[in-house]
C-alpha cells in the first residue's frame, strides 16, 4: 500500500511486519552486531546488482540501482509468508518471486 524510500546514509530505519523485524539501511557495511540481532530481513540499496543472501535465520536484499530496471516489492501473503518479488518498472511484468521464511527469530535481550 505505500512505497517508500528511505533518507541518506547513515539513516537506518525499521519495520515490523507481523511478528518480523525488518532493517531497511542504504549500506550494509555501517550495521552492527546490534543492529541486525533481532532482525528477519535487513534491506539495503548500496549494491552495484540485486543480490539475495541467506545467512541462517536472516536475509539480506539488496535491489539493484534503479538503472538496473527493477524495483522490488515485500509482501506477506494470506497464509503470513513473506515474499520479495520483482518487477520491470516500465511495464509493470513480475521477473522474480522469492518466498523468504515463514517467522522470524525471537526477540533477544542483551543485558
Amino acid at each position: 500500500s505505500d512505497l517508500r524510500r528511505l533518507t541518506p546514509a547513515p539513516t537506518r530505519a525499521v519495520e515490523a511486519i507481523e511478528d518480523r523485524l525488518v532493517l531497511f539501511v542504504h549500506d550494509k557495511a555501517s550495521l552492527t552486531e546490534e543492529d541486525i540481532v533481532n532482525t528477519s530481513l535487513i534491506i539495503y540499496g548500496s549494491a552495484s546488482e540485486q543480490r539475495l543472501d541467506r545467512f541462517g535465520p536472516r536475509t539480506f536484499f539488496s535491489p539493484g540501482p534503479l538503472c538496473a530496471d527493477k524495483v522490488a516489492m515485500l509482501d506477506v501473503e494470506d497464509d503470513g509468508q513473506l515474499v520479495l518479488a520483482c518487477f520491470d518498472p516500465s511495464t509493470g511484468a513480475p521477473l522474480e518471486r522469492e518466498v523468504l521464511q515463514t517467522r522470524g527469530p525471537r526477540l533477544v535481550v542483551q543485558t
